[in-house]
C-alpha cells in the first residue's frame, strides 16, 4: 500500500541543505517509523555580461579605417540553464557615424550554469569632420512561457572617435626659375603653380575657396588673366582635384627665395588652412644694350628711259632690336642726310617708344633728291639713336649709291605702306606704288599679296605702271597685321 503527501516548503534556506522527513505508522498496536534524507537545492537564475572596446579612437586610427573590435560575453552565474534568445547590438545615436561590418544579431542558445556565450563584432568609424562620441550597447533576450521577449541582461561601452581635417593640400611646382641669356627671359614663363586639393572624408565638401597670396614671393605676378582666387562648387568623398595658378617671374638683381602660400576653405572647413612651396629666382642682370639695322633702298638709277633718277622717292628704314635684358624707354632714332638728299613727307625724328628685351621696332623714312645731287657715288645716310637707359649717341647708317645706269629689272617706291582703320568701319584710301622698267623697257612682271585682305590693282603689267593697293575690309581682329606684296618680273630685253 502506498501512501502520498503534498509538501510545501517553509523558509527556503539561502543556500543549499539537506533535510529529514521521518513517517510514524502504527500497525497492530505497535507505533513504527521511518525516515527519508530530502536535498533542497536553492533555484538561482542569475546571468551577468561583460562588453570591451576602445575608449578612443585617434585621428589616425579613424583615417586609417582600421576595424574596432566590440569584445561581449554572457555569462550564466546561477544553478540552473537559461535559455537566450538572441543578442542585440544597438549603436547610439544613429548618426554617430560607427558602422557594424558584421550582423548586428546574433542567434542564441541555451546556457548551462558557468556556461559562457560569446560576440564579437567589429566596427568601423566613418571619416567625419567632426568628432563624436558613440554609446554600444548590446541586450541579451530570452522568451517568456507566453512567447514574449523578455530582457535578461544589459551592456553597454562608450567609445570617443576623434575628427577629422577633411581638406588637405599638396603644392607641385618648380624648384627653380633660371634666367636664360640667349633668349632673355625666364625659364620657365609662366611658371605653373598646382595645388592638389584632396578631401579625406566620407562626405562631400562643398563651397570651397582656394586662393594664391604672393605676400612672401615678391619676384612673382599673377601672369596675364589669371585670378588669385578659384572656386569649386563640390569636392566629392575621397576625391583629388587640381588648381593651377599661372605666375610671371619678376626682374631682380639677386638669386632669391620665393615663399608662396595657398590658402582654401570650405563651407563646412569655415577656418582658412594652406600650404607652402619655395621657388628660387635667379637674377636677371641689368644688360643695356641696342642691336641696330638700316634697310631699304641701296640704289638710285639714272634712267635715260626715264630721263630721271630712279626711284625717288626712294624709303630707307631703321631697325632696334633691345639685346639687352632691360626694357628701354623713351627711344626714338633721328635721320642724318648728306645734303644731297632731304625728307619727303617724314618726321626726321621718329619715335620707338618702349622696346622689351629681345623685341625689335622698325621706322621709315621717305626722301628725294636735292638740287645738291650733281654727281654718282656713294651716299651716307646716318641715324642719332636716343632712349632713356642709354642717352644719345650714333646709330647705324645705310650707303646709298646713285649709279648712272638704269635698273636691269623692275625698281619700286615706297617699300612700305601703312593703313589704319576702326573695326568695321570706313575702308581706308588706296595707296600708290610706283613701279619702274629697267630703262623703261618692257618687262612682265605680276604683283601677288600674300594675305587675303590685300587688294592690288592692276596685278601684272610690263611697263611703269602705279600700283593701287588697299585693304578689303575692316573685319579683322584688333591689332597690327602684317602683309607682304610680292612683285616679280623678268627682264628679257636686258643682257
Amino acid at each position: 500500500m502506498t501512501l502520498t503527501w503534498r509538501l510545501e516548503l517553509l523558509n527556503p534556506p539561502a543556500i543549499p541543505t539537506f533535510d529529514t522527513l521521518a513517517f510514524m505508522y502504527e500497525c497492530d498496536g505497535l507505533l513504527q517509523s521511518c525516515s527519508q534524507v530530502v536535498e533542497i537545492r536553492v533555484i538561482d537564475e542569475k546571468i551577468s555580461c561583460s562588453l570591451t572596446l576602445p575608449s578612443t579612437l585617434s585621428t589616425v586610427e579613424v583615417e586609417s579605417r582600421a576595424p574596432v573590435l566590440l569584445d561581449y560575453t554572457l555569462t550564466n552565474t546561477g544553478t540552473v540553464p537559461v535559455d537566450v534568445d538572441r543578442l542585440e547590438l544597438a549603436i547610439d545615436p544613429a548618426n554617430a557615424g560607427l558602422i557594424a561590418l558584421d550582423p548586428m544579431t546574433m542567434p542564441g542558445t541555451q546556457l548551462a550554469p558557468s556556461a559562457t556565450l560569446p560576440w564579437t563584432v567589429l566596427l568601423r568609424a566613418a571619416i567625419l569632420r567632426a568628432g563624436r562620441t558613440a554609446r554600444c550597447t548590446v541586450t541579451a533576450f530570452g522568451k517568456s512561457a507566453t512567447g514574449e521577449d523578455s530582457v535578461l541582461s544589459i551592456c553597454d561601452a562608450s567609445i570617443a572617435i576623434e575628427g577629422v581635417d577633411g581638406l588637405r593640400c599638396a603644392i607641385a611646382a618648380p624648384d627653380s626659375v633660371r634666367f636664360d641669356r640667349a633668349s632673355l627671359r625666364y625659364v620657365p614663363d609662366p611658371v605653373p603653380v598646382t595645388m592638389d586639393l584632396s578631401n579625406v572624408l566620407d562626405t562631400a565638401e562643398t563651397v570651397i575657396e582656394a586662393g594664391i597670396d604672393l605676400t612672401g614671393a615678391p619676384r612673382f605676378a599673377l601672369a596675364s588673366g589669371e585670378s588669385a582666387m578659384k572656386i569649386l562648387a563640390l569636392l566629392d568623398s575621397h576625391s583629388v582635384t587640381g588648381l593651377i595658378w599661372l605666375l610671371s617671374p619678376q626682374p631682380g638683381d639677386a638669386d632669391e627665395s620665393q615663399d608662396i602660400v595657398l590658402r582654401y576653405r570650405s563651407a563646412e572647413q569655415v577656418a582658412w588652412k594652406d600650404c607652402n612651396a619655395s621657388i628660387l629666382v635667379e637674377a636677371w642682370p641689368e644688360i643695356v644694350a641696342v642691336r641696330c639695322a638700316a634697310d631699304g633702298h641701296d640704289s638710285l638709277h639714272a634712267d635715260g628711259g626715264y630721263e630721271a633718277i630712279v626711284p625717288l622717292p626712294f624709303s630707307v628704314s631703321y631697325t632696334a632690336t633691345n639685346s639687352g635684358t632691360v626694357t628701354l624707354t623713351g627711344c626714338a632714332a633721328a635721320i642724318v642726310l648728306p645734303p644731297e638728299f632731304t625728307l619727303a613727307g617724314s618726321d626726321s625724328i621718329q619715335s620707338f617708344g618702349s622696346i622689351a628685351p629681345g623685341a625689335s621696332v622698325t621706322r621709315w623714312w621717305t626722301c628725294t633728291a636735292t638740287e645738291r645731287l650733281q654727281s654718282f657715288g656713294p651716299f651716307t645716310i646716318a641715324w642719332q639713336w636716343t632712349s632713356d637707359q642709354q642717352g644719345s649717341g650714333s646709330g647705324c647708317a645705310r650707303t646709298v649709291y646713285v649709279v648712272p645706269d638704269p635698273s636691269s629689272g623692275i625698281v619700286l617706291t615706297p617699300l612700305h605702306l601703312f593703313f589704319e582703320a576702326e573695326l568695321g568701319g570706313t575702308l581706308p584710301p588706296s595707296q600708290q606704288v610706283k613701279l619702274w622698267t629697267g630703262g623703261g623697257l618692257a618687262m612682265p612682271w605680276s604683283a601677288q599679296p600674300d594675305a587675303w585682305y590685300i587688294d592690288v590693282d592692276p596685278v601684272s603689267g610690263d611697263r611703269a605702271a602705279s600700283l593701287a593697293v588697299r585693304p578689303n575690309t575692316t573685319l579683322l581682329g584688333k591689332g597690327m597685321h602684317t602683309s607682304v606684296l610680292e612683285v616679280a618680273g623678268a627682264a628679257p630685253n636686258l643682257p
